[in-house]
């Protein structure tokens, strides 16, 4: 059986060195590490939060194959799939400019699975400001680079991916067999990406609140808005655990039954949760059981958020520490994995 992480950023190498540079103007560039030894992501402009410049660390580790492989290795990891970092979404910026970056972006990270296809599969990122440009994108990453899916954020912008542009882009992927991981964009602090944001600017709870939140949130409109039982067979991977969604299952079906708000689902939430995946990154044995418990065996995946701190220092112990029995082990370390993006 390969061991297989599904949660697993990078911020390629190809595209840093041919990123648009610091050029003063507002929107998101990319520049050489003031201290040296890697880039930096810079965030320009009011739209990107209350400051005028925001910059954000690329490490080497991020970006070199050599030593993200040395690094698998040293964690008992024989295939990692790749998504980009979030850093790089680009959802802040024009059409014009979102949609040859994400192009750029995905021609390098199918170069890496293609240079090493026995450790790397990818996944692909659209320019979502434009569901029509993501559509087209879609196909071609599915296609000629023989992509694994696509990462989307759990909002656009702002936006909920329920609204009937980006279920366009859905029922594609539903259409095209691509996986579709949906994970938190709350790091750019847009207007109005949670209510009383200043609330959660203190002690890192915009991550350690407002990341599985934004998850939960993305989940619970496309369950209770009808999406899921649209696309039944749309390939869903939700980050950190499906963040709070899991918990609250009791709470949404209890609403189905009582609230008309939530009449656009006829399935019982609990039934249509198990139709999604979720990865392990939820930093406690108690809690792996219970997800595993209520979603199902087959329905986890090992990630690891490389290279971030907020990732288990060692994601198979941590799968382990569960106490899992042998079958649901092998499952959630490599064999959904296997079977959801055809790792041999």
């Amino acid at each position: 059986m390969k061991v297989v992480d599904v949660h697993a950023h990078t911020a390629p190498r190809g595209f840093l060195e041919r990123a648009p540079r610091d050029e003063g103007q507002d929107g998101v560039s990319v520049r050489a590490s003031a201290g040296g030894g890697g880039y930096e992501v810079v965030f320009r402009g009011t739209a990107f939060g209350p400051l005028d410049e925001h910059a954000y660390p690329i490490p080497p580790i991020d970006y070199d194959i050599g030593l993200r492989i040395a690094e698998m290795e040293r964690l008992g990891v024989d295939v990692q799939v790749l998504s980009l970092s979030p850093l790089l979404f680009q959802y802040g910026v024009p059409a014009a400019q979102a949609v040859p970056r994400a192009r750029l972006l995905n021609d390098e990270l199918a170069a890496v699975q293609r240079a090493r296809p026995e450790r790397f599969r990818a996944l692909a990122t659209l320019p979502l400001q434009d569901p029509d440009a993501s559509v087209e994108e879609l196909e071609r990453v599915m296609g000629s680079l023989g992509m694994a899916g696509i990462q989307v954020g759990a909002n656009v912008w702002g936006r909920d991916l329920d609204g009937p542009d980006l279920v366009r882009v859905l029922e594609r992927a539903e259409q095209l067999g691509a996986v579709v991981f949906v994970h938190p964009a709350i790091m750019q602090s847009y207007p109005g990406a949670v209510a009383n944001m200043d609330r959660i600017g203190d002690f890192y709870l915009r991550n350690l609140i407002g990341n599985p939140l934004d998850t939960t949130i993305a989940i619970a409109r496309l369950l209770f808005g009808g999406t899921l039982e649209r696309l039944p067979r749309l390939k869903l991977y939700l980050a950190h655990g499906g963040g709070y969604a899991v918990f609250g299952l009791g709470r949404f079906a209890h609403a189905h039954g009582v609230r008309s708000e939530t009449a656009a689902a006829q399935g019982d939430p609990r039934e249509l949760l198990r139709n999604v995946y979720v990865d392990t990154i939820v930093h406690d044995p108690p809690t792996l059981r219970y997800v595993v418990e209520m979603l199902g065996a087959e329905r986890v995946m090992m990630g690891s958020d490389y290279p971030t701190d907020m990732g288990p220092a060692d994601p198979v112990g941590a799968v382990d520490a569960a106490g899992l029995d042998a079958e649901t082990r092998a499952l959630v370390l490599g064999g959904n994995a296997a079977r959801l993006f055809g790792i041999g």
